[in-house]
This record gives C-alpha cells, structure tokens and sequence, in this order.
C-alpha cells in the first residue's frame, strides 16, 4: 500500500495473491495476460502447405493470417471453397435470400450478420458433407489459429 507520509510502498497488510501498481492493488485474478500460441516445426509445416496450396488458387495469403487469423481472411478462404467446391458464390446467394431480408424492418442493420450467416452455413455443410466436425460460427468470428490449421 502507499505510504502517504513518506511516499514509498509498505508491504504490510498487502493481500497475497495481488500486483502492486502505483496508488492501487490488483488480484491476479483481475490481470489479463496475452495468450501465446506456441507453433510446432509441424504447425510450421502444415501453415506453409496451406499458404502454399491458397497462394496457388490465387489468394493473397501470408505466414501471418495463420498464425494470427482475421475474421475477413476465413471469410475469403471459406467464400474459396465455396466456389471451388460448390461453384457458387456467396453473393449469388445472398441475392437470392434478399428479397426475404427485405420483409424485416430497418434491412440494412441485419445485412452484414445475413452475409456472414450464409457464409458459415454454407461452409459448415460443405464441411460437414467431406466429414470435418466441428467447424463453428466462433471460426469465421473469432478465429483461432490451431483451429483454422485443423480445419484447412
């Protein structure tokens, strides 16, 4: 605790488990620390083949979207497979399903969550039809990389 006398910290009567910051005691309970992935030289290997095989389908795709994956570039990969796979787009099906956001009123604030919700669905079955389990609405939102590597 501060001293108001002397301006200097007094270890007495500090609770356990805390940090001491300047004018304040904090748990450690309170404190939130970054996670750190650790990569294997396997998930090293497995990430440079699948950079590698969507660098060649013609995707801007770097070390850097696996080891810490956007929401937009699972949104790119899946809308991918998609077409490749399916040969459809997500915006031709969006379209389709247009007329359908247009009997809700104020469309234009569920029309981002309407995309998305295409997307996931889409890719879910898609997943679920070639025997990959597991595949979540959590991937395409916030996407964590061992997740993404298994499922790529």
């Amino acid at each position: 605790m501060m001293n108001k006398h002397t301006n200097s910290f007094s270890l007495t009567n500090f609770p356990p488990n805390c940090a001491l910051f300047p004018d304040k005691v904090v748990a450690f309970t309170q404190l939130v620390f970054p996670q750190m992935e650790r990569r294997t030289l396997e998930d090293v290997q497995i990430d440079a083949e699948i950079i590698a095989n969507l660098q060649e389908a013609g995707l801007n795709v770097n070390d850097s979207d696996m080891i810490r994956p956007s929401p937009a570039f699972v949104q790119t990969v899946c809308e991918y497979y998609l077409k490749s796979f399916l040969g459809f787009t997500v915006e031709e099906c969006f379209q389709q399903n247009l007329s359908l956001l247009q009997q809700v009123e104020f469309p234009e604030l569920y029309s981002d969550i309407a995309y998305l919700m295409i997307v996931y669905e889409s890719v879910r079955k898609l997943f679920l039809a070639i025997s990959i389990d597991g595949f979540s609405l959590g991937d395409v939102v916030r996407p964590e990389a061992y997740r993404i590597r298994s499922t790529l």
